[in-house]
């Protein structure tokens, strides 16, 4: 509708400007023509709605769902296959690093990627069957992207755990599935090494163990935002 109420050119959608959530039909990607970027941003935390460290992208080059944290990339969902179950009668695709598999009842998705020269973009439906899948999975689902990374969608399983990520990627692992690797400190001279340690610090005075252990959160703070290039303020 234009101004006057009469149909005309649109002037505003809601899908263009997503906030911290995807329901089936929205879209993930780039319109080539206007350059619009489609992406989520996650809350600052859990109640504070301003933009938070955390967005979910697609990258069209890769074909893969991007989760990024501040602007490096964090975790990835893997190619885009086709997924086959006999059992339930599935002929759908699936993200190789998004361990829950497509079904009829918890996870019911039907994914999809669009590319033409107009644009390029990843969007979700539900599949529905109507003996077998739930009927309130039948029209409700909003993939929200946390304060923490994570991507969930309401009662069902968590699609990605993305807050075990920090920087590490345990090859073979289940649990760092999907999980970046970023360049790790390197040691000054041949004779200054890092070794990963952990264990408890006990101490009678419970305000010295208190100390001991917002200087190591400060530590680790220093070590993260250095590795990413960037100048801490403490």
């Amino acid at each position: 509708m234009n101004i006057e109420g009469s149909a005309g050119r649109v002037l505003w959608e809601s899908f263009d400007y997503p906030t911290d959530t995807l329901i089936p039909g929205m879209k993930l990607g780039v319109n080539h023509r206007t350059g619009r970027k489609w992406y989520l941003t996650s809350w600052f935390d859990d109640i504070n709605p301003a933009s938070g460290a955390f967005t979910l992208e697609w990258d069209p080059g890769t074909r893969r769902l991007i989760v990024r944290r501040r602007g490096l990339a964090y975790w990835t969902s893997g190619d885009l296959k086709d997924y086959t179950n006999q059992n339930w009668r599935l002929n759908v695709k699936e993200f190789e690093n998004i361990v829950p598999k497509p079904d009829v009842g918890n996870l019911n998705y039907n994914f999809t990627n669009v590319s033409n020269d107009v644009e390029d973009y990843f969007s979700y439906s539900l599949i529905i069957d109507p003996k077998l899948t739930p009927e309130y999975r039948k029209t409700i689902s909003g993939w929200r992207l946390s304060y923490n990374g994570d991507i969930y969608d309401s009662d069902r399983p968590m699609i990605a755990q993305v807050s075990l990520c920090y920087g590490y990627n345990i090859q073979g692992s289940p649990v760092y599935k999907g999980c970046e690797l970023w360049e790790q400190p390197g040691c000054r001279n041949h004779n200054e090494t890092f070794v990963l340690k952990s264990g408890n610090f006990r101490n009678s005075d419970g305000a010295g163990q208190m100390i001991m252990v917002m200087i190591i959160q400060v530590l680790l703070r220093v070590t993260a935002e250095r590795t990413a290039g960037r100048t801490v303020n403490l």
